[in-house]
């Protein structure tokens, strides 16, 4: 598991995961602060869907909306087939998100780095990731994989660069 301090994240394009829906003011306050560490840690792009968020002026247009959205950022690719972002810093509570979770699994099948910016006890208590993975209930891990397909084949506006 890679942490979000021991990450090298200057000149690099870096997309913020993390628990929104079902938190007060949208969790702004901690993509804030995370966002501000990147910008001083020399990251070249950062999207973040807080700021997202603040944009459509705290607009609600539904969690399907921002979700087809984020994962096609993901899996959006650049010259030579590269993804567009290097790396997903993931907020702590991911484990409760539906959507962060999704965000992982698409970010790791297209080849993006996952990083965390504080370890999680379920997360320090598995040996690996996938480990995390396999003890997640079959009806856990089979929402949140039937989410990301069908958040990815779904059509959507992804011009954004915060």
């Amino acid at each position: 598991m890679k942490c979000f301090k021991e990450y090298d994240v200057k000149g690099k394009n870096v997309f913020i995961s993390g628990p929104m829906t079902g938190i007060p003011h949208y969790n702004v306050e901690k993509f804030a602060a995370v966002h501000a560490e990147l910008k001083e840690a020399g990251a070249k792009r950062i999207y973040d869907p807080a700021i997202e968020w603040l944009l459509n002026e705290y607009e609600d247009k539904g969690h399907e909306c921002y979700m087809r959205k984020s994962t096609r950022l993901l899996a959006d690719t650049r010259v030579g087939n590269k993804p567009v972002y290097d790396v997903v810093v993931v907020l702590d509570g991911w484990g409760n998100s539906k959507g962060a979770r999704a965000e992982i699994e698409v970010a790791k099948a297209c080849g993006v780095d996952v990083i965390y910016t504080v370890p999680t006890k379920e997360v320090e208590e598995a040996e690996s990731l996938d480990e995390f993975a396999n003890n997640l209930s079959d009806g856990d891990l089979a929402t949140a994989f039937a989410e990301a397909i069908k958040i990815v084949y779904n059509g959507g506006n992804h011009d954004y660069e915060a």
